[in-house]
């Protein structure tokens, strides 16, 4: 899917000369997230906006990918069930959002939360080298695309 899809743009990228070889792993990981994220954005305007909840919608699309950047979040086995399971969690918390009676406050309310979320993240993060290694790994282990050995990051 989206991993196959950023693979052949880094390699499209290479044959241009735009990047070089040794480029052509890291660039492609940074094209996967970069649809990973427009993909999501897509899907919570579309979803807000059909609903006519779009700042509640766009607060929680800002929340979960603050979340996702600093907190890691759980990783599947594979790319597909790790897509699904990430639009079924923004499909339904945008829905709450819109059965909810206080829409209006849910947009300042989700941006408190996530604020006050990315520290704790933050922190858990660097208490270890080790901590640290393992979401990279994880990271790495549902994109189907390699292992850090290989070369989407660094290994070590």
């Amino acid at each position: 899917m989206i991993g196959s899809l950023s693979e052949q743009i880094a390699k499209w990228l290479k044959s241009k000369k735009i990047i070089e070889a040794e480029d052509v792993d890291v660039c492609g990981y940074g094209i996967f997230w970069l649809l990973n994220i427009i993909e999501f954005l897509l899907v919570s305007v579309i979803l807000g906006t059909v609903l006519r909840i779009l700042p509640g919608a766009l607060a929680f699309f800002i929340s979960f990918l603050l979340l996702r950047l600093f907190g890691g979040g759980f990783h599947m086995d594979t790319e597909l069930k790790c897509q699904i399971t990430s639009l079924a969690i923004i499909t339904a918390f945008i829905i709450a959002v819109k059965m909810t009676a206080v829409q209006k406050a849910s947009f300042f309310m989700l941006l408190a939360a996530a604020a006050g979320t990315v520290p704790v993240t933050a922190a858990v993060r660097v208490v270890g080298d080790e901590n640290v290694q393992d979401h990279r790994k994880g990271r790495q282990d549902h994109h189907s695309m390699g292992n850090p050995a290989e070369g989407w990051l660094p290994a070590g």
